[in-house]
């Protein structure tokens, strides 16, 4: 993974899960590429008087202006962080448009949870996840350690979670102990059973254990954030899948409970 994009949020302070994404792209000997979005089209309310509506507009180029020039410290702050190669943009446009975009040339995305560009609505931040199409780590909030030494897993025998498990191969690697969490998961789809994810980690030269979770398959999701917290995990690994097609496509049961409850870093692949 040698391009690590993040989605930043305000040019003053680095939000953490940015410094979390600065933090994860040195452990990989990646870049860092951080992107800022404003909007296409400011929000001057229909009523508003001549005076607001300048003042409105005043302040939205007063806020891109200041993100233009954030490329510089940006830039000094990655290499502090020690990464090599740093890149900054400033991007009109909605930010699922943008990742989406930006996406072709990077190999993973960092989020933050529940964030404010999305609304903080996790079906935005899903359609985001969704229409660009890479990687994604979703961060909870004020998180900013990227550590990697306890990775879980979360396995349902799904195409979803086959696929999820060889992306986060790089961050795999890293890590010290790696616990597949197996799952009785009413939402899976596309089961694979004969792919077992312990063989594909041993062809890699990766030792791995494994937990079969109790619980009913409506509550996987419940069960899947305590199995990850009894065993202190860093990270948790797992396909994101559900209904729909493009912008109507709703997240799986697990998926959303796992979004709405976030408590540790997610690595998902839909």
């Amino acid at each position: 993974m040698d391009d690590v994009l993040v989605l930043v949020g305000n040019c003053e302070t680095w939000q953490p899960h940015v410094r979390y994404a600065a933090r994860l792209a040195a452990k990989l000997r990646g870049s860092l590429n951080g992107i800022y979005v404003t909007p296409s089209a400011i929000p001057v309310p229909t009523d508003a008087s001549a005076a607001f509506s300048r003042e409105i507009i005043e302040i939205y180029r007063e806020e891109t202006e200041q993100a233009l020039r954030a490329e510089s410290p940006f830039r000094q702050w990655a290499r502090r962080e020690g990464i090599e190669h740093s890149t900054w943009r400033v991007a009109r446009g909605s930010p699922a448009e943008v990742l989406e975009s930006a996406a072709k040339w990077h190999d993973l995305v960092i989020l933050e949870a529940h964030a404010e560009p999305f609304g903080g609505d996790i079906l935005e931040t899903g359609s985001a996840i969704v229409r660009a199409d890479l990687p994604c780590v979703v961060v909870p909030r004020g998180m900013d350690k990227a550590n990697l030494d306890t990775i879980a897993i979360a396995w349902n025998g799904s195409i979803q979670s086959a696929r999820a498990v060889h992306a986060a191969l790089p961050l795999l690697q890293q890590a010290r102990r790696i616990a597949i969490l197996h799952v009785d998961d009413a939402d899976a789809a596309g089961a694979i059973d004969r792919i077992e994810p312990g063989e594909f980690l041993r062809r890699h030269g990766l030792r791995c254990e494994h937990f079969d979770l109790q619980g009913r398959a409506d509550d996987a999701g419940t069960a899947l954030l305590a199995g990850a917290a009894q065993i202190f995990a860093d990270l948790l690994v797992l396909g994101a899948y559900g209904t729909g097609r493009f912008s109507e496509w709703i997240f799986g049961g697990v998926t959303r409970h796992v979004l709405q409850h976030v408590a540790l870093p997610l690595f998902m692949r839909h």
